[in-house]
């Protein structure tokens, strides 16, 4: 898939920014040469923090070039998948850290094509895990899948959703799909 027009002037932004980020770094680097060594750990802190938003904006633009869309269009997507009548075929239910796992079917307006989206809903039990409490009653997509047309209307034909739960075990079931 080719990159949208907002990704592309999203990862422009970013190459700029990275490109401004550089250019203070150099300059930090200069001035931290010139001071006394007593002086420099302060420059240190603050070469440190410029290297740290660099990292981020270069991951942020690998993110961007992989799932060819912007983060704006990411957003909308994981929205319009949950609250939206996207027909779910597959869903996962745990008694861990992770509540459910959804996959769901349908097609985006936001990319205009169909769909696949794989959602996951964390827990209130993480509110409990040091690190973790701020996934406590979150959502969020986890990954999306373009796909065509013919297979949107296979899967619908097949009318099975598959419902997976490990509470005490591992069970799974095939229902029909609830329209």
């Amino acid at each position: 898939m080719e990159l949208t027009d907002k990704a592309v002037k999203e990862i422009e932004k970013l190459r700029n920014n990275i490109v401004i980020l550089n250019a203070d770094r150099e300059t930090l680097c200069e001035t931290m040469n010139r001071v006394e060594y007593k002086m420099q750990k302060y420059y240190r802190k603050d070469i440190n923090n410029i290297m740290d938003r660099i990292y981020k904006a270069e991951t942020k633009i690998e993110c961007i070039q992989a799932e060819s869309i912007s983060t704006s269009e990411r957003n909308s997507l994981s929205k319009e998948a949950w609250d939206s009548d996207f027909i779910v075929i597959e869903r996962d239910k745990s008694l861990g850290m992770v509540n459910t796992t959804t996959t769901k079917i349908g097609f985006s307006k936001v990319l205009k094509q169909y769909v696949r989206v794989r959602l996951v809903r964390y827990s209130g039990f993480m509110s409990n895990v040091k690190g973790c409490a701020s996934l406590a009653n979150k959502r969020e997509m986890n990954s999306f899948e373009i796909i065509s047309k013919e297979e949107y209307d296979s899967i619908i034909a097949k009318n099975e959703r598959k419902d997976s739960t490990s509470f005490y075990g591992y069970g799974e079931k095939i229902l029909p799909i609830k329209a």
